[in-house]
């Protein structure tokens, strides 16, 4: 037969539903086609992904650029690599001759044949690849396009490795044309289960399907037949507790490809002893993992990593992270159940990341934290799985140990409400944990309650974590304790012991070998002086500034240049206060982090309104909120809230005005913070004054003097400017006698009849406000 020309182009099966997406993989493999360096391409990737729809697809595509035509020889039911040139031959319709080896028969026949030739399932064939290598050079214009779950390992062979599908974002609605998964998705249910359109709820579940199977065409496939009596929201429920779901009752799959699990039995099959030992226990994993996690938690050495990589078991991004697909770690969590190891490996896996956080946590207080932030970030799914893990099997101290070590990279990347649900349930088990790691969880929870806003509860907790350190005469940790209960204590308008714990504070860092420490205690000392209208807060505040600078921190270095610029705004010296804070600002602005640089915002809004630049203060508060908002920080937003009321009434829109301050007040109300509640009856006072409400504004700003001036707090500089205002806008609406009335029935109110004044009586919470 050498020599002898067929068109085999009609020999390419017709596959039963078109190809959906994949014009772009198309166009690449069109491109290597098309070169005649490249004359053996695999398309590499994992079970189900597509690789036999695509290589049909190219290979009709750009048959007409094959003089001699394509061929497809399908390999699933080949036994061995010794039958792998007489199922070439079946393919070519060319009859076995007994006086020749059917590999010379086939040499034969290629021999000067410019020919495309699919190879389809060759994963279970290895050792056929030194055939496909001599077929190339006894057959110069032959080209052969293979698809393999295992890579061929010639050096002719280009990889093509072939990904899922495009998916929607699981957490938005988007149009579910725009991405080849989702298409797929509904194409397979329409032809299954002709539906009317689909309302958001289920647009969302076809979102969360594709996610779930990463794009994957087969198990997309099967998500559609398993529709048959359930619900796209039921199906997408389901598939989000397991797999099993995924099969079909197709009379004309491929046994393989009848559920995911004989899919994935199929390439468990190829797997020598070894690979089975370490792919089912790096089921444990989430999110990917590095080469020294899974050596360290399921035994891999980098030779076996590699054989799971060949065989599109496992990925590996452009940083060397590996990763399971989706759909497969299912089935290979089984396969660790059943083995009976799935206790050690979850233990081995909580350790791990046990360690690594705790090798972390010194190392984010300073010039370090870039690096060690992103590495977290990297592992936040498998440190999630790993709380979760010891929680479930009460494991508290290892779970309490990682909570603890977590809290600033769950600070610093304001991530509260994640930090602080995962310690309350650690700490639910609190006498189960040793004095020194529940301290520690408890001055985590502390900090994160406060930065969130739950000011007494942070500050109780805090309390705790102090006298347990005081207890152990653990002076590092009671350092740091103090420092947090000083910031509590000092935003709860107690200055005075405020400084006594910060004080302390940092006497303890001075005698401690943690300069970072004592960096961020001596700007908090000097950001309380600061508050407290000191003039001394800037001594501590510029040597906290130098300490930073002298490390190279520059989060420390900003924090501290924003602490100056706070202590210069109490002091009236505003012009320095903006340098300092511009100057904070554009290294926030670097740095990227939030809560600093919504704290510096705010600040500068303040100075705009001191200026009268209303317009300009707006916008820096606004700045601010959207931050605040991102970090779900509700005390502060309670505090931009109050400003940007203030804001709006300067700029005559009193409707926002309203509703700036009720919103703060809701706030203050479910907390019970009198500093608050007090700032925001002022701020209404104002509003009053200009809709010339006269005599109730009159009472609520006479009752805000009153506890200010009881608790001895002292008024910033911008709030105090706005009183003036009210108050000289109040004069002028009325006469001496009334004004003296109304400010003496002010300041027999109490703050709560004050707030029930203002929250009932003159409906803050609606459009109206009638005459008193």
């Amino acid at each position: 037969s050498s020599g002898q020309a067929v068109d085999h182009l009609a020999r390419l099966p017709l596959p039963p539903t078109p190809l959906v997406g994949r014009e772009e993989e198309l166009a690449q493999i069109g491109a290597l086609l098309a070169d005649p360096a490249r004359r053996l391409i695999t398309i590499h990737g994992s079970g189900g992904i597509g690789k036999t729809r695509l290589a049909l697809a190219a290979a009709a595509q750009h048959a007409d650029a094959f003089e001699h035509g394509v061929a497809f020889v399908g390999l699933e039911s080949t036994p061995s690599a010794e039958f792998l040139a007489s199922a070439i031959l079946t393919a070519l319709d060319v009859p076995l001759q007994g006086q020749h080896s059917p590999q010379e028969q086939l040499f034969a026949c290629l021999r000067g044949q410019e020919v495309l030739l699919v190879l389809d399932n060759f994963e279970h064939l290895a050792a056929g690849a030194r055939l496909l290598a001599e077929l190339l050079q006894r057959a110069p214009r032959l080209t052969l396009l293979v698809t393999s779950q295992a890579r061929l390992g010639l050096q002719a062979e280009w990889l093509f490795e072939l990904g899922g599908l495009s998916c929607p974002p699981a957490a938005e609605s988007h149009d579910l044309a725009k991405f080849s998964a989702s298409r797929l998705l509904m194409q397979r249910i329409q032809q299954e289960h002709p539906m009317p359109a689909l309302t958001a709820e289920d647009t969302q579940a076809v979102a969360t399907i594709c996610q779930l199977l990463a794009g994957m065409p087969l198990a997309i496939e099967l998500a559609a037949a398993a529709i048959h009596g359930r619900s796209i929201q039921e199906v997408a429920v389901a598939l989000a507790e397991n797999m099993h779901i995924l099969e079909t009752r197709w009379q004309d799959a491929p046994r393989r490809h009848a559920s995911m699990q004989a899919s994935l039995e199929h390439a468990w099959q190829l797997l020598s002893p070894d690979e089975h030992h370490v792919f089912m226990r790096l089921a444990v994993f989430r999110g990917g993992f590095q080469a020294d996690a899974a050596s360290e938690v399921a035994g891999a050495t980098l030779s076996v990593l590699r054989a799971l990589l060949d065989e599109s078991l496992l990925q590996r991004d452009a940083t060397g992270r590996y990763r399971i697909h989706k759909a497969v770690r299912p089935f290979a969590a089984e396969k660790l159940r059943a083995a009976g190891h799935a206790e050690e490996v979850g233990h081995r896996h909580l350790a791990y990341f046990v360690a690594l956080a705790e090798a972390a946590e010194p190392q984010l207080r300073g010039t370090g934290y870039g690096l060690w932030s992103q590495r977290l970030d990297m592992e936040q799914g498998n440190l999630r799985a790993a709380l979760n893990w010891a929680l479930a099997s009460e494991a508290y101290e290892m779970a309490a140990r990682l909570g603890g070590a977590l809290w600033l990279f769950w600070l610093r990347g304001g991530q509260f409400a994640e930090g602080r649900a995962w310690l309350e349930a650690v700490l639910v088990q609190q006498a189960a944990l040793s004095p020194a790691v529940q301290a520690q969880a408890l001055y985590a929870l502390g900090t994160l309650l406060w930065h969130q806003g739950s000011y007494e509860a942070g500050r109780s907790v805090v309390e705790q974590s102090v006298a347990l350190w005081r207890s152990q005469d653990h002076r590092p940790g009671l350092a740091y304790a103090l420092t947090m209960l000083g910031m509590a204590v000092e935003y709860q308008g107690d200055h005075r012991l405020a400084l006594v714990h910060l004080e302390e504070s940092v006497a303890l860092f001075r005698r401690l070998e943690d300069p970072w420490g004592l960096a961020l205690s001596l700007f908090h000392l000097g950001f309380a002086r600061a508050m407290a209208g000191r003039s001394d807060g800037r001594e501590p505040l510029a040597e906290s500034l130098a300490r930073f600078q002298a490390a190279g921190d520059q989060w420390g270095a900003a924090l501290a240049l924003y602490g100056l610029g706070v202590w210069a705004y109490n002091q009236e010296q505003f012009g320095l206060a903006r340098v300092h804070l511009d100057r904070a600002l554009a290294m926030q602005r670097e740095i990227g982090d939030n809560l600093p640089l919504a704290r510096i915002l705010n600040y500068l809004g303040e100075l705009a309104r001191c200026d009268g630049a209303y317009e300009q203060a707006e916008r820096y508060y606004d700045e601010s909120l959207a931050l605040l908002h991102l970090l779900g920080t509700r005390g502060r937003i309670a505090i931009a809230r109050h400003n940007l009321g203030h804001t709006a009434c300067a700029l005559g829109n009193t409707e926002k005005a309203l509703s700036w301050f009720r919103q703060a007040i809701d706030f203050y109300r479910e907390t019970g913070h009198t500093w608050g509640l007090t700032a925001c009856l002022e701020g209404v006072a104002g509003v009053l004054a200009v809709l010339g409400q006269a005599v109730p504004a009159v009472r609520l700003l006479a009752l805000a003097t009153a506890m200010h001036e009881e608790a001895g707090a002292r008024i910033a500089p911008a709030d105090q400017l706005a009183h003036e205002c009210y108050l000289s806008s109040l004069r002028a609406q009325l006469d001496d006698l009334a004004f003296a009335t109304a400010w003496g029935e002010g300041q027999q109110l109490t703050l709560q009849q004050a707030v029930d004044y203002v929250v009932d009586r003159y409906a803050v919470f609606g459009d109206s406000w009638p005459a008193s």
